[in-house]
């Protein structure tokens, strides 16, 4: 079985991406859920993940709070006009309760699992960086302990969906990209071309949905959802990331360098590329057939 650390601003994708994991829990163990602002503001980030865990999981998930604005600069955006108000689209939640809540900060909580671990874990990186970022400037011995970084952000190609340039995640605290990319973990990148291609719509959802038991929950989130940068539908960035870890060979996987552009005075700050070669010291994930994978994260995602 997987041990893996989850770090989510949870908005609609990222509960796909969580979803899909605990649907697969003969596969797949989270250790632990840790939040960051990004989606929405991190109270509502916090509450969404006790209401998709007290949902969806079969087990005790430990989650714990983490960074609520970017590394150096104040929070400017977020994208509640995608995800919704709350952050799950039409779902209208109070205020949920959860047991297993931790105290200590997503980065300190991550630390100790992973300094008390007798095997390198996983960490999937499906919202802004930031945890990831002062887990490795207060712990920099922790890396070791880091088998991959798996992370939704960026893009091959310097496309945009915030500014034409820069993609959501990787332009909320382009700082924290830095220090991630200057660092020695070993990256697996899925980047926004990746769900752009693969649009997901009400007819999707409608279609896939056999989970009877939680139909209606899934519906609320996840129809009449609509993302200004396609053509129709939404873009389920976060759930590639699942796929992946549950079915690597779905997709190709390619050496390359990371690139990133941190010049706050330059428009096209946080813009992204995947400089493809052998030598590359990280790597992008892409689909061989994105209709395939766009199949298996709508069964995953609404399946029963």
């Amino acid at each position: 079985m997987k041990q893996i650390i989850i770090d989510c601003d949870i908005g609609v994708d990222d509960a796909s991406a969580v979803i899909m994991l605990l649907k697969n829990d003969r596969k797949v163990c989270i250790q632990l859920l840790s939040t960051v602002a990004g989606n929405v503001k991190i109270e509502n980030v916090l509450n969404n993940s006790f209401f998709v865990a007290n949902t969806f999981s079969t087990y005790p998930i430990k989650i714990a709070k983490g960074a609520e604005k970017p590394l150096k600069t104040p929070r400017i955006f977020d994208a509640s006009n995608v995800h919704g108000e709350n952050g799950l689209g039409g779902l209208k939640l109070e205020k949920q309760f959860y047991d297993n809540y931790l105290k200590n900060s997503a980065d300190e909580e991550i630390f100790n699992i992973l300094n008390k671990s007798k095997k390198k874990i996983t960490i999937l990186a499906v919202g802004p960086l930031t945890n990831i970022a002062l887990l490795l400037t207060k712990h920099p011995e922790i890396a070791k302990k880091i088998k991959r970084l798996i992370i939704m952000g960026g893009s091959i190609s310097g496309i945009g969906n915030i500014t034409p340039y820069a993609e959501y995640n990787f332009a909320w605290d382009t700082d924290a990209v830095e220090v991630v990319l200057k660092s020695d973990l070993k990256i697996y990148l899925s980047p926004i071309e990746n769900a752009n291609n693969m649009p997901v719509d009400d007819n999707d959802v409608n279609f896939n949905l056999t989970d009877k038991k939680h139909s209606l929950i899934l519906q609320q989130i996840f129809l009449k959802l609509k993302d200004a940068n396609l053509p129709f539908g939404f873009a389920l960035h976060d759930s590639c990331v699942s796929a992946y870890l549950l079915k690597p060979r779905l997709f190709k996987t390619l050496k390359c360098d990371i690139k990133i552009t941190n010049d706050k005075k330059d428009k096209t700050c946080g813009q992204c590329f995947c400089v493809i070669n052998k030598f590359g010291k990280n790597y992008v994930f892409i689909p061989k057939n994105y209709e395939k994978v766009k199949n298996f994260i709508l069964k995953t995602t609404f399946g029963g």
